[in-house]
């Protein structure tokens, strides 16, 4: 059987005449798509293997901007830290499914390893900012990502 090559050109000129807001809303509805559609075929291969029905998930999947970067360092330090607030592990670095090691290696990584650290304004700072204990957790709910 012979394969077809399918080729398409792009009017590149036009291209660049689509609104910058029309491109991130269909990137933003594809990606939140992308998500809703592998959290429901998860929840119904969880259900089949677990002989049961009804909602796998507590709360649906949401999208949240974010507006400054107080907010994006609290959200990667929670994002750390979740495993210790709810009891899945003892200690965020330590915890094999983070990502936090992988931010502080050199080894090759899919990670915008760079832009991270940035934002923290070095290593010693996203460190530091990850020691806060559990005690800051309601402190910086104030940076509203969890609504």
């Amino acid at each position: 059987m012979a394969t077809k090559n399918i080729t398409f050109d792009a009017d590149v000129e036009n291209l660049n005449k689509i609104p910058r807001e029309l491109i991130r809303e269909s990137a933003a509805w594809f990606v939140s798509n992308q998500m809703k559609i592998m959290l429901t075929s998860f929840a119904k291969s969880i259900n089949i293997q677990e002989s049961r029905s009804g909602s796998l998930l507590e709360k649906p999947f949401k999208r949240k901007l974010i507006k400054s970067e107080k907010q994006f360092q609290y959200l990667i330090w929670y994002i750390h830290r979740n495993p210790v607030h709810h009891k899945i592990n003892s200690y965020y670095a330590n915890y094999r499914h983070s990502s936090y090691q992988s931010f502080l290696s050199n080894k090759p990584s899919s990670l915008c390893r760079e832009e991270v650290i940035e934002a923290f304004q070095g290593k010693e700072n996203f460190l530091n900012y990850h020691k806060r204990g559990l005690s800051d957790w309601e402190d910086m709910r104030a940076l509203n990502l969890e609504d």
